[in-house]
């Protein structure tokens, strides 16, 4: 880290990635100048470290101010002040470039797609740790990489699309489970997000390492077609026996991806029993409890219209009462609108942001709909008329900023509304 010594380095974003950077450049660079530039004030901080809003840090940053900019994953990489520092010399990086560059001979597993990767990657730790091996497990997951050391024989890391965009480092083994439209606002236009993700395929293949991908993605299939190196997973794959917490479709897909992976870095089966003390993570399909004898699902990850649709497959032979709508992204409802459709037996409660135009569109075609104004009136509306062997299902295909602190904060609303 001596490249940051007598240098101004800024810390643009100070949540949890911001500050397990500042902690590892205090060990690291400890000569650098260190600025941190966020909306809010931190309450304590260094005496030698300098904070400014995001107006004033903003402008510096344009101006080339700073030798190198450390961008939280929030920070949009297309965002005009970073162009304009570029242009003027500034370095960018990431936290994920730091924990690459101070830790190069960590061996180490990727995962990233739209919809998955944090239940994918779960399962990948959970199965390498049954298999003995001293495993770490961060990043997007929750907690960042610079706050945590390699594991002895594997770091298995989560990363989002965010993180990958300047990423400049090859993971051991890579893998791009999906990829559906989302984060257009970030990256600029889908087509960039889908570019974005895709560079883990690329620095896979200018470091030969192996990348795993979706059978049944189509622009995934294209974009390896043809490369070496390259493995799929797919429903089709033969499955060990799995306990009734990962019997859904899509959860199977996670695993048939999970094992391909250990596979990938070069652990063997079998897998019989592998994920039978396994816990979903919360808020995915999340199964909170019955009441009544309706069963009540918290679904608030599901940010994308895909998400609920899997959610919709899961439980399309009991009666559905489907809590839709969040802030609206103006993302494509016509595949969402046609599985409503053709469900035998759905009543939809749609909260706002988009929730007017979902009920607009539902109620054109002649599906039960009931508009309302929060998620507390929702899930009052839903259990008023839920019947024994229905499902109240918080599924929002849709992100929660606007109207909540993040899906998780949805997620706990929902939980306490529900009883549970």
């Amino acid at each position: 880290m001596t490249m940051f010594n007598n240098m101004n380095v800024a810390l643009w974003g100070f949540g949890r990635e911001g500050q397990a950077t500042l902690k590892f450049l205090n060990q690291h660079a400890p000569q650098a100048r260190i600025s941190i530039i966020d909306k809010t004030n931190p309450v304590t901080l260094p005496d030698d470290v300098t904070w400014y809003d995001d107006h004033e840090g903003s402008r510096l940053i344009a101006e080339g101010f700073f030798s190198v900019i450390i961008k939280s994953p929030g920070v949009s990489l297309y965002r005009p002040e970073l162009q304009h520092a570029i242009a003027k010399g500034s370095q960018i990086t990431s936290g994920t470039n730091l924990w690459f560059e101070h830790y190069p001979h960590a061996k180490t597993i990727a995962i990233t797609g739209t919809k998955g990767k944090s239940t994918t990657s779960s399962l990948i730790y959970h199965a390498l740790k049954k298999k003995d091996l001293e495993c770490a497990f961060a990043g997007n997951i929750g907690t960042p990489l610079l706050s945590t050391l390699p594991g002895r024989d594997v770091t298995v890391m989560e990363l989002s699309s965010y993180q990958i965009a300047d990423l400049h480092h090859a993971p051991s083994v890579g893998m791009v489970l999906n990829l559906y439209p989302a984060h257009g606002d970030w990256h600029g236009s889908n087509d960039q997000y889908f570019q974005d993700k895709m560079r883990l395929i690329d620095l896979c293949q200018s470091h030969r390492r192996p990348v795993i991908v979706w059978k049944d993605d189509p622009v995934l299939q294209k974009k390896v077609q043809g490369l070496n190196n390259v493995y799929s997973f797919s429903d089709q794959n033969v499955l060990p026996p799995l306990p009734f917490s990962l019997d859904a479709p899509h959860l199977r897909l996670n695993v048939s991806a999970a094992i391909q992976a250990c596979e990938a870095f070069g652990i063997r089966g079998p897998w019989d029993g592998t994920w039978d003390d396994f816990h979903p993570l919360p808020h995915r399909q999340e199964r909170l409890g019955e009441k009544n004898g309706v069963l009540y699902v918290n679904d608030s990850i599901a940010t994308i219209p895909e998400s609920t649709i899997a959610a919709l497959e899961v439980f399309k032979d009991r009666p559905i009462y489907l809590i839709l709508g969040g802030q609206e992204k103006m993302q494509d409802a016509e595949n969402i609108i046609q599985k409503i459709k053709i469900l035998k037996n759905i009543h939809v409660f749609t909260i706002p942001d988009n929730g007017e135009r979902y009920a607009r569109l539902l109620d054109d075609i002649g599906i039960n709909v009931t508009p309302c104004t929060n998620l507390a009136e929702a899930v009052t509306f839903a259990e008023n008329i839920a019947i024994k062997g229905g499902v109240i299902l918080l599924s929002p295909a849709a992100p929660s900023y606007g109207r909540f602190k993040n899906f998780e904060d949805r997620g706990d609303q929902f939980r306490k509304l529900a009883g549970f």
